[in-house]
């Protein structure tokens, strides 16, 4: 019974581990996300979600793939909002067009965490 115990305790700590890991991957995604809509979009982020999802032609594209890893369309909050914002005040327009090419959400989408994910069941 106590190895058993310990082998259920290791299996729970490891599953903590894991979804630990996918939702800093979320994370991030969600910031990368949230600083490119802003500096495509004033308005809500959602909404620019949406239209860059719904214009994206390819169901493996960037904004498809960032919605499915999301798990659906998703709401920021105050804080991923506030940080977008900054975000986009304070950056140039250089980095802003470099930004909106979308290298840091394809960065964010294939972040190794993410494989913890297939371990996790979710």
């Amino acid at each position: 019974r106590r190895v058993e115990a310990l082998v259920a305790q290791a299996d729970r700590t490891e599953q903590a581990a894991l979804q630990r890991q996918v939702e800093a991957a979320r994370r991030r995604l969600m910031r990368e996300l949230g600083r490119t809509l802003r500096c495509v979009s004033h308005g809500d982020l959602n909404a620019a979600f949406r239209g860059l999802v719904q214009r994206e032609p390819r169901e493996d594209g960037r904004y498809h793939t960032a919605l499915r890893l999301l798990g659906g369309y998703t709401t920021w909050g105050p804080e991923e909002i506030a940080d977008a914002n900054e975000f986009e005040r304070a950056i140039s327009a250089k980095d802003r067009i470099a930004r909106i090419a979308g290298s840091e959400i394809d960065a964010a989408i294939h972040d190794p965490r993410w494989m913890a994910q297939k371990q996790t069941g979710r």
